[in-house]
């Protein structure tokens, strides 16, 4: 029972990124990514981060096991790539030195497995729409289930090691599905306000028309008497007189 609810913990903790995101995106509607929204979410993963390790499923002398690797994924694909990935790497195996335990040496072969695939696949999922991000969020947890089995698998704690790998992917998947969904919201949201702005703009010139309209009618009939044919037989007949 505590094993299912330090699970659950961790799936809040790693909705926290998301949980502000999403306020940053109400309260401003912008979809297009900028360096300081890309760095706001690179401190929310990196919080993501301290507290998974800081709750984690399970722990003793040598090992810890949470949801770390999922937050570090999160932080670099949606956090800004490589530099936020080198960070958040540093403060991972920092913060898992200072646990102490011989759980620092396996965090270590994960790290040099998992970097390298999140690296690897963060160029192709910025160039995705959402369903070739969830196609490729897939894949990268079906990896990530497979490299836990093969590092630390264990026959005594299988039953464990079976719940946090499906924790994983379940965390990993409604995640991303959740923040292409916000992403999506606001992208609908700016472009019907582009949409209003040039609906407005498109009827603007109909009153300022209808506002010249009667000052331009003395004018066109100044003109049209100018060149009526009686108004030009009088003129002709004052110069002869003349």
């Amino acid at each position: 029972m505590e094993h299912t609810k330090n699970l659950l913990l961790q799936v809040m903790i790693i909705l926290i990124p998301v949980f502000f995101y999403s306020m940053y995106l109400t309260n401003r509607h912008q979809f297009i990514e900028t360096k300081r929204q890309k760095l706001i979410f690179s401190f929310l993963a990196t919080i993501t981060l301290v507290l998974c390790m800081s709750f984690p499923i399970y722990s003793d002398i040598n090992e810890r096991n949470d949801l770390r690797f999922v937050a570090l994924m999160i932080g670099i694909f949606y956090g800004g790539g490589y530099a936020t990935g080198i960070v958040l790497t540093i403060i991972l195996l920092l913060y898992r030195w200072y646990f102490g335990g011989a759980g620092f040496y396996s965090t270590a072969y994960e790290v040099l497995f998992f970097l390298p695939m999140f690296f690897l696949a963060y160029p192709r999922f910025i160039q995705q729409d959402r369903a070739g991000r969830m196609k490729l969020t897939w894949m990268i947890t079906s990896g990530m289930s497979l490299i836990y089995i093969l590092v630390d698998f264990k026959m005594d704690f299988f039953n464990q090691t079976l719940q946090e790998i499906l924790t994983i992917c379940v965390a990993t998947i409604v995640t991303v599905s959740l923040i292409e969904t916000l992403r999506e919201n606001a992208q609908l949201h700016m472009e019907a306000q582009q949409a209003e702005k040039y609906k407005i703009l498109g009827e603007s010139p109909v009153p300022l028309l209808m506002k010249f309209e009667i000052p331009c009618r003395p004018i066109e009939d100044f003109s049209s008497y100018f060149y009526n044919r009686q108004f030009q037989r009088r003129i002709k007949g004052m110069f002869k007189f003349v």
